[in-house]
């Protein structure tokens, strides 16, 4: 489609794949189109429909209505709306449908044009209004004869749906267990096919050792109950061009789920990946900033053993953390609590100058020990 300049080398690529156009010999059809131009869409629509005739592909239009759900989304004023593929039988105003766990009576039916018309049929794609629940794409719908035949469909399908999510449930507990590195994602959108752009980013997003991991993703507004499952699950929440109910916000916050909320997919794309970031086990650096040797040591009753220290190199600093060495071997880094010059506290003690050292819980230093002030700082990349 709209690549007639490099027509061949697209047949090419097909061909790596076995896919052979009839006039090489193989069973696939190959038509050169262009969309943008409506260049050979006549002949299109004539090979179809001559491979279907090929095929004895037939529908029945008496038959009870089926076919599948090709995208759903909430409008305002009509609620939830569903763009429909019908395959077989014909769909009316007024008939019972079932979709997944959800059902009701069709209140509105739309052809492409965006026209209201009263019935469906075979192979047309209408707008159906009435379902409560917002389907997934990608889900069949069948035609019922009646109210109670639709409600004992849905009740039997939401059963085996519960057994279902609690296996799956039980399973992503397990992997929970196993694998502490893994961020799970609950995400939420206004419409499947924005769903499923959000899943296609974030799964499997990785950021040194924590890696992201969606263990669920549907369509609709984020509830209590979305982020009672959060929490339970230890999973974060991501929203997209969806809202939230009255409250959803205090409570994820009281429960400490992480929530991401945006209209613009990119922008979650990035926090998700800032939250990766800041999961991250810290990394720090040393920065020397003096260097001495430990050339008599003190026992003061008052404040336990002093270091005395001939500063070697750059500067002794009150604050900052001494790393003492023993045969090459460091035995701790402790902060400076206390710097004496002879018997003046100091904040800060030079090279060429004696001082005495005190320690934040450490006191096991001899003479010949070397130290080292450091300031430690952590990375950012």
């Amino acid at each position: 489609m709209d690549k007639v300049e490099n027509a061949q080398g697209v047949v090419n690529d097909l061909m790596r794949h076995s896919i052979v156009p009839e006039s090489l010999g193989g069973e696939h059809l190959f038509v050169e189109i262009s969309a943008e131009k409506k260049t050979n869409l006549d002949e299109l629509c004539q090979l179809i429909a001559l491979k279907a005739d090929e095929l004895k592909l037939r529908a029945c239009n008496k038959a009870s209505a089926q076919g599948v759900v090709l995208d759903a989304h909430v409008s305002k004023g009509l609620g939830v709306v569903c763009s429909v593929l019908v395959q077989d039988g014909t769909l009316k105003v007024s008939d019972h449908v079932v979709v997944d766990t959800t059902g009701a009576k069709v209140r509105a039916l739309r052809d492409v044009s965006d026209k209201s018309v009263k019935q469906a049929r075979p192979s047309d794609i209408v707008t159906l209004v009435g379902l409560p629940d917002l389907p997934r794409a990608g889900s069949s719908f069948v035609n019922v004869k009646t109210a109670q035949n639709m409600k004992t469909l849905m009740e039997y399908r939401a059963q085996n749906d519960k057994d279902g999510v609690q296996d799956k449930e039980r399973a992503f507990d397990w992997a929970k267990i196993e694998d502490d590195t893994k961020l799970p994602l609950i995400l939420k959108g206004d419409a499947q096919g924005s769903v499923e752009a959000l899943e296609l980013i974030l799964k499997d997003m990785c950021c040194d050792e924590w890696s992201t991991d969606v263990v669920r993703a549907d369509v609709g507004p984020v509830t209590s109950s979305t982020v009672d499952f959060a929490h339970t699950t230890g999973a974060s929440i991501v929203a997209f061009n969806t809202v939230c109910e009255r409250g959803v916000d205090s409570e994820a916050k009281k429960q400490g789920v992480p929530l991401f909320q945006s209209n613009v997919i990119y922008t979650l794309e990035k926090q998700v990946y800032e939250y990766l970031r800041s999961l991250r086990a810290p990394k720090y650096e040393y920065v020397v900033l003096g260097k001495g040797t430990i050339i008599q040591v003190f026992d003061i009753a008052k404040y336990g053993r002093v270091a005395g220290c001939s500063v070697q190199e750059g500067v002794m600093r009150l604050g900052m953390q001494a790393r003492f060495f023993r045969n090459g071997e460091e035995i701790c880094l402790q902060k400076i609590t206390s710097l004496y010059k002879e018997k003046d506290k100091m904040k800060e003690v030079a090279v060429g100058n004696n001082c005495g050292i005190f320690l934040e819980g450490f006191e096991g230093f001899d003479v010949g020990d070397t130290v080292e002030c450091v300031e430690v700082r952590r990375i950012d990349d």
